[in-house]
């Protein structure tokens, strides 16, 4: 790294949360998305980084998320990669009770249950129209 791309870093707001054992950074865009990917292999190194299993691209707009490993490549989906894109959207962008967060492949229904404070309770749909949906509750600390 160099001290021009540090000094860019430094001035982006990243959201850090975990789910399930699983953490991601969230970036929200429109952001300088390719300078944080080309970055992550630092950024989500547990010992010199901030530490994570990868990074969530959300766009408040379309309501799409785009998830990448800690190596740049990129996923088509991660069941708590949603988990933590639907809190994400519910406690700093005020979704509603029922959206939808599309992903590469499709659109995955999310149904809030519940919320008491920074925990959020949700149902996804996250694989299948046709499968049973799941419950989990996330909190952001």
């Amino acid at each position: 790294m160099n001290s021009r791309t540090i000094a860019t870093v430094s001035q982006v707001e990243l959201f850090k949360y975990q789910a399930l054992g699983n953490d991601y950074l969230v970036l929200d865009l429109p952001g300088p998305l390719d300078e944080v990917v080309a970055l992550l292999p630092s950024l989500c190194d547990r010992h010199l980084g901030l530490g994570s299993d990868g990074l969530l691209a959300y766009d408040p707009q379309s309501m799409t998320v785009r998830v990448f490993n800690p190596d740049r490549s990129e996923a088509q989906k991660s069941g708590n990669g949603l988990r933590i894109t639907a809190a994400h959207a519910v406690l700093v962008h005020g979704a509603g009770e029922r959206f939808e967060l599309r992903t590469a492949d499709r659109a995955n229904p999310i149904r809030v249950l519940s919320r008491d404070g920074a925990e959020i309770t949700t149902e996804l749909d996250i694989w299948s129209r046709w499968a049973t949906p799941t419950v989990w509750s996330l909190g952001s600390g």
